[in-house]
């Protein structure tokens, strides 16, 4: 756990999912070993471009300017909340958490959700997976991307896909001919092998109950990527068979009002918590994890 886990705190930062140089072949189907893991998920880490000031239009005089203000002033996730935040959580204490709240209740489908793209959610789902796996000895989590029309595990964990989980959807496949397993952590994963820009009109087939509750007959607990709340339909539907969510926020990019329209999207009685990603701890907790875990739902 501790090599995944340094991985993933490392990668932290959003994968830009557009930039076709992200991909890069995949491993043996069934024998990803951690080692394997850790180096594509290091080098799965993208730093974002800074905003370039606004173009003047004319440098030829030396008259002092104005300031301008900003191109969007709504508030955002403060970058530096690792300095004003008291609670540093760990992803296995964040795995333990979950875990106890959905066997307390009975659920076992978690999804993860962000508003837009580039929030780290990807990475949390990972995260979470893995926490929840390094707390059982046997086999009985199921990491799942149902991000279909842009999805990103299987290129995160460098994971060759023969048959991705549309072609379930689909009727053309078995749930297990989709099935990928990690050595370690335990997790299975059930990646897509093709975007869908119709996502929604597979989830909405009957086939996707289906495949929902054959995953929570055959695990203890089912991680699922979403796609971005705020941009397609495809989280609400989701969200009718899955048991609980978590709201994902990325420090110093998430934007303070869409993730409270996200918030209010998502079925209250189903939002476990929220995590907040990518943020800049202080000196004296530069061991820690890279996230910080809400189980109330007080305002940002």
């Amino acid at each position: 756990m501790g090599e995944i886990a340094e991985a993933l705190r490392k990668a932290n930062q959003a994968v830009d999912a557009n930039d076709p140089s992200n991909e890069a072949p995949g491993l043996r189907h069934n024998e990803e070993t951690s080692g394997e893991i850790t180096a594509a998920l290091s080098r799965a880490q993208a730093d974002e471009a800074g905003t370039l000031p606004p173009d003047t239009g004319d440098d030829r005089k030396a008259a002092p300017a104005t300031p301008q203000a900003p191109p969007e002033t709504t508030p955002v996730i403060p970058a530096n909340l690792g300095e004003v935040i008291f609670h540093v959580e760990r992803h296995r204490h964040l795995g333990l958490r979950l875990r106890t709240e959905m066997d307390r209740t009975g659920g076992r489908t978690l999804a993860v959700v962000s508003a837009v793209r580039n929030e780290g959610k990807s990475i949390v789902s990972c995260n979470i997976a893995a926490a929840i796996a390094s707390l059982s000895s046997e086999r009985s989590v199921a990491l799942v991307d149902l991000d279909l029309r842009n999805p990103s595990i299987a290129a995160m964990l460098q994971i060759s896909v023969p048959v991705g989980i549309e072609q379930v959807l689909l009727g053309r496949a078995k749930l297990e001919d989709t099935c990928i397993s990690l050595r370690e952590p335990e997790i299975d994963v059930y990646p897509c092998a093709q975007p869908h820009r119709a996502a929604h009109e597979l989830l909405v087939l009957p086939a996707f109950e289906r495949f929902i509750r054959d995953l929570e007959s055959r695990y203890a607990a089912v991680i699922i990527d979403t796609p971005p709340a705020l941009l397609v339909p495809d989280s609400t539907i989701i969200m009718r068979s899955a048991s609980y969510c978590v709201a994902v926020a990325r420090a110093g990019k998430t934007r303070v009002h869409r993730f409270s329209e996200m918030i209010e999207r998502l079925p209250q009685d189903k939002l476990l918590g929220k995590v907040i990603n990518n943020v800049p701890l202080p000196s004296h907790a530069k061991g820690d994890e890279y996230y910080y875990y809400y189980a109330n739902e007080d305002e940002l």
